[in-house]
């Protein structure tokens, strides 16, 4: 699972940055094809914790465990090499990996910008501080599944110029959406190089800064765009909130018996059981938080002989819901390993 060259060394040891497993340990979720019930690793790393801009994946059907592209370790500069801001990409000008200018992602702290484009062998990866001292990327790559080949989406950067965002895919809307800083966006697969992007919505003056903690979801049965970890600029407090996604009017999602718990909103891995029409919250320890879209109503379930690694973390899209599968999917990292948790059924 981790490249080395002849002398056994890692593509951090080459390039001057840490141990191999930070490149998925640091601040990164995953994508997920919930189709084929697969975890997928893009690029992921970013700072000094990894220049490895390979692809790993997990399908959790077998289970298999792959590494789908070598990273492009010769066009990847040496950390001491870099300059801040210095580039969002590598772009191989003589051809070392395939066609000549290509271009290849960076490795980054994905955040929960990852997601599968239901549909199509394609998961859509969106910005990330990159590889190197305080470089950033508003890049958008998709990576094709199938091919196993990178696409830039050299006339659709992410509309902000800031790398740290959060996805879900509308399949209604047969369109990726993300919040940055300033509000929402959809970003449409189908429509022309340099069109793809248009933000739907700009949040009132001051109401959110911060898009690291966010996880999005729709509910479809809702026509909702929901939001797990927004924050609120009078309280502090994290947040569940929602919109409409034809009015894109705002709602807030709170449970009867007052605020979430400060401690389940802190960038919490969300999903969505469809079949049993409820919200799922997860941010480390051995309780799974169940929510009642309608009402609020929180459910606990206890995980009752899960692996420890498990109370470790959980967040972003480490955490994902498998409708087939009925089970929930920790991924902590690559290091400590991937786990599945058959839920209780209502």
């Amino acid at each position: 699972m981790v490249w080395k060259d002849a002398q056994g060394r890692s593509v951090n040891e080459l390039k001057g940055g840490d141990t191999w497993y930070t490149i998925l340990n640091m601040w990164n979720g995953a994508a997920y094809r919930y189709d084929t019930d697969t975890m997928i690793f893009p690029a992921l790393g970013g700072h000094s914790g990894g220049a490895d801009n390979s692809v790993y994946s997990v399908n959790m059907r077998i289970p298999k465990a792959s590494r789908d592209v070598d990273p492009t370790v010769d066009i990847i500069p040496s950390l001491w090499q870099i300059q801040a801001n210095a580039f969002p990409r590598y772009v191989d000008t003589i051809g070392v990996y395939g066609p000549a200018g290509s271009a290849y992602p960076s490795a980054a702290h994905r955040y929960d910008g990852m997601v599968h484009i239901e549909g199509t062998d394609y998961i859509w990866v969106g910005g990330g501080p990159a590889w190197g001292p305080s470089t950033s990327s508003t890049d958008i790559f998709l990576w094709d599944t199938k091919n196993r080949k990178w696409m830039w989406m050299n006339q659709d950067s992410l509309l902000l110029y800031e790398s740290i965002i959060a996805a879900t895919y509308d399949p209604v809307g047969k369109r990726v959406l993300y919040v940055d800083t300033l509000g929402i966006v959809e970003w449409v697969l189908s429509r022309p190089a340099g069109q793809r992007a248009r933000r739907l919505l700009t949040f009132p003056q001051g109401q959110d800064t911060s898009n690291r903690f966010k996880t999005l979801l729709v509910d479809v049965k809702r026509n909702r765009l929901v939001a797990a970890g927004m924050t609120d600029v009078t309280t502090g407090a994290s947040q569940i909130l929602y919109w409409d996604l034809t009015t894109l009017a705002p709602g807030v999602l709170t449970p009867p018996t007052g605020a979430f718990p400060a401690w389940s909103l802190v960038s919490p891995g969300f999903e969505i059981d469809v079949d049993n029409d409820r919200y799922l919250i997860y941010s480390g320890g051995n309780t799974l938080t169940w929510v009642n879209p309608a009402t609020g109503v929180i459910t606990l379930e206890q995980t009752t002989g899960a692996p420890a690694v498990i109370a470790t973390n959980g967040t972003w899209g480490r955490m994902r819901y498998s409708r087939n599968l009925k089970a929930v999917i920790f991924t902590q990292d690559m290091w400590a390993g991937t786990w599945v948790y058959k839920v209780q059924q209502p």
